[in-house]
């Protein structure tokens, strides 16, 4: 499952059997989902007196180092008795389907009756008390001390047992989910490659037609068709690549020139471009003897490189007052990469969308195209992301509003 998609299942349902547990057991629990990296906790929190004074200032946020200890024990659960970072015990059970952990339940938060783990906690927290002014250490040696004490009789029959039925219901839930989300990423999945097979038959048509008519009117309608079969395939091939690991992805790498992985996406969006009166500077193509060869995944390095030059076509303003109507793609080394840059003038982007990585997000359309008529599916730059990743290079976009439109420009620095 990917890292950006979170199991669906009813937050209700798993909210009232940590609810259950809690009003049992009077102790805090919470489960951890792996995908978001969030917690659910139960309601109300009985937390120890150590814990609710961390949480004074604010009794929804966990403190930050609490947090990061709670992180690391969920991503690391044992499912046996750990000591937390001032001391004090819990309990984390992994939750995993298929050999993958999905999620974990924690639960504890308080001290051991058992000397040698209460040895073990006083030493660990006066680390944290000899860090902290004296007044602080004392009011939370304190509350250390008022924070109730388990045994291991009350730990296996009230801790232990009804965690692990908990962990039984949400696991059964979370399972269903899974395997609903498997389902239909798979039917998806097998609507791209069934959408895809007649696209490549008429493409093939379309190019045998290209090159048997002799007509110029035949010929340019059968190009026509060429292209435009060739710019589905672009989408139907996003659509999948967004459904699959990018470690399930099969990349073949050989060495190519840059200069054909160009010229195709920029030959595919012409006429569309010319339509907009938009016309495509590319100065780099005047002497492709200069491009790099590179170690490349060819189909995969051109549809990257396609979904931007896609994006510069589809988001530039075809008039406007201070519009430049161009698109620049230059070319340049850059310490141990050739960067090539693609520019446009037209619909922007938000700085707060490029610095928090949403326009990386699948599914995410920018929000100053969201009242346009503009189709689109918000897949293009996730894969190219993801394409770039896996050639070892990166990606910078840039868009600063320029008198009416943006100028905004995308780098991508391949490795040679």
């Amino acid at each position: 499952m990917a890292k950006n998609q979170s199991p669906q299942f009813h937050t209700e349902i798993v909210e009232m059997l940590l609810n259950l547990y809690t009003e049992t057991t009077g102790l805090p629990v919470a489960l951890y989902l792996c995908s978001t990296q969030e917690f659910i906790w139960s309601k109300p929190r009985q937390f120890s007196p150590l814990c609710s004074s961390l949480h004074a200032n604010d009794a929804v946020a966990i403190n930050d180092e609490c947090y990061k200890d709670h992180v690391k024990r969920c991503q690391e659960a044992k499912g046996t008795p750990e000591m937390c970072h001032l001391g004090l015990w819990n309990l984390a059970l992994p939750i995993k389907i298929n050999g993958q952990l999905i999620g974990t339940l924690i639960s504890g938060q308080r001290r051991s009756k058992d000397p040698t783990h209460d040895s073990l906690s006083r030493r660990t927290l006066s680390k944290y008390l000899d860090t902290i002014d004296p007044e602080k250490a004392r009011m939370t040696m304190m509350l250390f001390e008022r924070t109730h004490a388990v045994d291991k009789k009350e730990f296996n029959e009230k801790l232990l047992y009804n965690l692990t039925r908990v962990q039984g219901h949400i696991f059964t839930l979370l399972q269903k989910s899974t395997e609903h989300e498997s389902l239909r990423r798979s039917k998806i999945q097998n609507l791209a490659h069934e959408f895809l097979l007649p696209i490549q038959s008429i493409v093939a048509d379309a190019e045998n037609l290209y090159n048997e008519v002799s007509e110029t009117e035949l010929k340019e309608m059968a190009n026509d068709v060429l292209q435009e079969m060739r710019k589905l395939a672009v989408i139907a091939e996003n659509m999948r690549g967004s459904l699959i690991e990018t470690k399930e992805q099969k990349y073949h790498f050989t060495k190519h020139s840059l200069y054909k992985c160009l010229m195709v996406p920029i030959d595919l969006y012409q006429k569309e471009a010319n339509k907009k009166g938009v016309v495509i500077k590319s100065p780099i193509l005047k002497d492709h003897k200069k491009m790099p060869i590179l170690d490349m995944s060819f189909d995969y390095l051109q549809r990257a490189i396609t979904n931007i030059i896609h994006n510069a076509v589809k988001y530039s303003y075809s008039s406007g007052p201070n519009t430049e109507r161009y698109i620049g793609i230059v070319g340049e080394y850059v310490e141990n990469f050739y960067c090539i840059t693609i520019s446009n003038y037209g619909l922007g982007i938000l700085p707060h969308e490029i610095a928090s990585g949403k326009i990386f997000e699948d599914g995410y359309r920018g929000e100053l195209s969201a009242d346009r008529s503009r189709t689109g599916s918000g897949m293009g730059l996730p894969e190219v992301k993801k394409i770039i990743d896996r050639h070892n290079g990166k990606i910078e976009i840039f868009s600063e509003p320029k008198g009416g439109p943006y100028k905004t420009t995308v780098k991508i620095y391949l490795p040679i």
